[in-house]
């Protein structure tokens, strides 16, 4: 961008008058404003995603969160059978490596 802004130097009349450090900050101060541009739109498309997506998701029902809550905690009636027997398996391996553990 900065060439683009040489050639526009070439190019009028008025920027012959600036000095090196005029053209340079207003090189730099459009840079910039384009840069802040560029931000603002990605900023404007995440929020619209987001919202787009929030909307799109349901909502977990309260039966739902409970029956998580069941799951990780550990009741019974929320454990499949596989899930149980890995549970009852690492209870034992836990108690065989405290038994022969020398501590």
């Amino acid at each position: 961008q900065i060439a683009s802004c040489h050639n526009q130097m070439n190019s009028t009349q008025d920027t012959k008058q600036m000095t090196q450090f005029q053209f340079e900050y207003s090189c730099a101060l459009n840079n910039l404003a384009s840069s802040m541009r560029r931000s603002e739109l990605t900023r404007s498309e995440i929020l619209r995603q987001r919202q787009n997506s929030d909307e799109q998701q349901p909502r977990p029902t309260p039966q739902a969160l409970s029956g998580l809550a069941g799951l990780l905690s550990g009741r019974s009636s929320t454990l499949t059978v596989a899930l149980g027997q890995s549970r009852k398996q690492l209870k034992s391996f836990v108690e065989v490596m405290h038994q022969t553990s020398p501590i």
